[in-house]
């Protein structure tokens, strides 16, 4: 099935309901936004459950931008829940949409395990049902999922995330999925080097210039000469000691790809940890 049309009267509703967050009238807010729902649940067509999965998707937003993440996050569950195994393409989209923001607002709240959790249960979704030219979507959930991954220190598990993303996006020619590509390249160097893999890295970084140029080649070059000296020529088990400096040493090269030291390395740069979503909301 395809695009849903709008209910004039809860379009109307849910406009009142953002301008009164605008002017921070909260309990005007919520009263609209209830006001909207039970419009859409007196409906007795197919159109029913559609209204009901936007609308809670207009809330979920609207209790974000008044700060209150947790019960933004209540009431994508609901959206969720509601929606059910809906194979309604257009309340599938919304589904996405709102796990991918859930995701997103578990890490703000510091909930790391679970927004691991969301990403997983995303990728299993577009994995069994994803609609036609979803790549893109699959990339940014890939993207998310390698980031949580990341910051919990589970590096073999970085690597393989973002050789699914990389084999991915070799066929897609989207700029999102493009930074996507570029910041997954320097992530899984980042991880080999945390594996003492230094050689491994250095191709990766070799990757990064062969696929994105001048853009990041001064940055990456820089990167790939410190990882020589301090790495892999270097043997990680060394008496003296300087196996462990080494590993110190790559990892700070390979960082400077995050763009504090590479003004021009902007194809990297530019993709923050925030924007590592699957689909937008």
């Amino acid at each position: 099935m395809g695009k849903h049309a709008a209910n004039p009267r809860v379009e109307e509703l849910i406009a009142a309901a953002e301008a009164a967050a605008q002017g921070d009238r909260p309990h005007d807010v919520l009263a609209l936004i209830r006001e909207a729902l039970a419009v859409c649940r007196s409906r007795e067509d197919e159109e029913a459950r559609a209204c009901v999965v936007r609308v809670l998707g207009r809330k979920a937003r609207v209790l974000e931008g008044q700060g209150l993440l947790a019960e933004s996050v209540e009431t994508l569950d609901e959206l969720v829940a509601f929606a059910g195994d809906a194979d309604d393409l257009a309340v599938a989209e919304i589904v996405v949409a709102a796990l991918s923001r859930k995701a997103l607002l578990l890490r703000e709240l510091g909930r790391r395990e679970a927004e691991l959790e969301v990403w997983d249960d995303l990728l299993a979704r577009y994995r069994r049902d994803a609609p036609t030219g979803s790549a893109v979507a699959v990339i940014g959930v890939l993207a998310g999922r390698a980031y949580a991954l990341l910051v919990r220190g589970r590096w073999q598990q970085v690597v393989a995330a973002c050789d699914e993303l990389l084999a991915l996006a070799a066929d897609v020619s989207d700029e999102q999925a493009r930074q996507r590509e570029a910041w997954a390249l320097k992530t899984k160097a980042d991880a080999l080097i945390e594996l003492k893999q230094y050689e491994a890295a250095i191709g990766e970084l070799d990757l990064l210039v062969e696929r994105f140029g001048s853009s990041v080649d001064e940055c990456a070059g820089v990167c790939r000469g410190r990882s020589r000296t301090a790495g892999h020529r270097v043997s990680p088990a060394g008496s003296d000691g300087s196996g462990a400096r080494g590993v110190g040493g790559a990892q700070a090269a390979v960082r400077e790809l995050d763009g504090s030291r590479c003004g021009e390395g902007r194809v990297v740069s530019a993709l923050q940890p925030r924007d590592l979503s699957g689909a937008s909301g």
